[in-house]
């Protein structure tokens, strides 16, 4: 197995079941916490984190460029129903498949798993990646193998998040907005990332996704607020 089928693995692990049936009681408590409980699997640490009193989730810190976050692999509710966010879903399929895990999941839709990949910190690094170059050429255009590149689309950036191809596309009003990639048919701007003139970058989800925003933050799967 790798690292990310480990991960998928961990969550479908007997003992961490028993773990969370544990943390859904009434008087749970871990040095002094009610609602995290630290473990290891597979020479990984994870917490289980309890962000609402219905749902927990399996996580573990990643170390990044621009710092430490948790990063969520699944959840349960209290029916110990587990949910596998879509960066794992191709990890669980194959371990389904070789029947390394037998029992089922559950999975979000496109527009939840988009907004958990629209507010990452996969995106947030891009996002400060495009600041940064902006900020040394500004809106001059840029030719390329004898080509023009209009200014905006200089700062586009294509990359992965949540396991979905993502952009950044940068706008004429001077700040990025994520879109998943033309193949997932998910149309529209997600989110919109603004540098104030302080500096502070503010994050925004489109009118469309604020609700769902809300609730995924309460949640804690976007990583995009995780950070320690």
């Amino acid at each position: 197995m790798d690292t990310k089928e480990q991960m998928t693995k961990a969550l479908f692990d007997n003992s961490v079941k028993a773990k969370v049936s544990q943390m859904l009681q009434n008087n749970y408590e871990f040095n002094g916490h009610k609602d995290r409980m630290p473990l290891e699997l597979y020479d990984i640490s994870f917490r289980l984190f309890k962000p609402t009193q219905t749902y927990i989730n399996l996580e573990f810190l990643v170390s990044t460029p621009i710092g430490k976050y948790f990063q969520p692999v699944g959840f349960f509710d209290t029916s110990l129903n587990i949910y596998v966010l879509n960066e794992f879903v191709v990890s669980y399929k194959h371990l389904k498949s070789s029947q390394q895990i037998t029992s089922e999941a559950k999975f979000l839709d496109i527009k939840t798993n988009a907004v958990i990949g629209a507010f990452s910190w996969q995106t947030i690094q891009q996002v400060l990646q495009t600041f940064k170059e902006f900020s040394v050429a500004g809106w001059k255009d840029e030719f390329r193998n004898g080509m023009m590149i209009p200014a905006t689309m200089r700062y586009d950036k294509r990359y992965e998040s949540n396991g979905f191809k993502s952009e950044l596309l940068f706008c004429n009003d001077g700040y990025p907005q994520y879109y998943l990639d033309d193949e997932h048919g998910l149309e529209g701007a997600i989110g919109a990332y603004i540098k104030g003139n302080d500096g502070a970058l503010s994050i925004h989800p489109t009118v469309e996704y604020k609700e769902l925003f809300d609730t995924l933050n309460r949640l804690k799967l976007l990583t995009a607020f995780t950070k320690i």
